[in-house]
């Protein structure tokens, strides 16, 4: 998933879940292993990468929230 696709999904200023961030990371890191194997200039390769380290950061700060709680 493109990290426009996930801003579409978010919906803008909406909050996604725990569920929803942990399926768009899954998706991410599938997206990012079939981008190793085939020809991608690094640009693109590096976007999507940096849009999945901030998904999983998102990620920690909502389970770390959770269990401040």
């Amino acid at each position: 998933m493109h990290n426009e696709e996930i801003r579409q999904s978010a919906g803008g200023e909406t909050e996604l879940s725990e569920a929803d961030l942990t399926r768009l990371i899954e998706e991410q890191e599938k997206n990012l292993q079939q981008m190793r194997r085939e020809p991608w200039p690094s640009e693109v390769f590096d976007r999507e990468e940096a849009g999945l380290r901030k998904l999983q950061a998102r990620l920690h700060e909502i389970r770390s929230l959770k269990k401040a709680a």
